[in-house]
């Protein structure tokens, strides 16, 4: 699902977003960004196409609680 770089994040860009944020900014954008990256590898793996979704689907067909 994910191909990942080899070598991880350059020293170069690391050194410039940690001298912008600091050490719990840097924990929540990483996390944000491990966030998104999630949903949108979901999405290219089951093929979703964005915007269809509406309120109420999943109680379509499915067992009512």
């Amino acid at each position: 699902m994910t191909r990942l770089a080899p070598g991880g994040v350059p020293d170069a860009v690391w050194e410039e977003a940690a001298a912008r944020f600091d050490e719990d900014e840097l924990g929540a954008l990483l996390c944000k960004i491990t966030a998104i990256n999630a949903w949108n590898r979901l999405q290219i793996t089951t093929q979703a196409e964005p915007g269809h979704y509406q309120p109420g689907d999943f109680g379509k067909g499915g067992d009512e609680r």
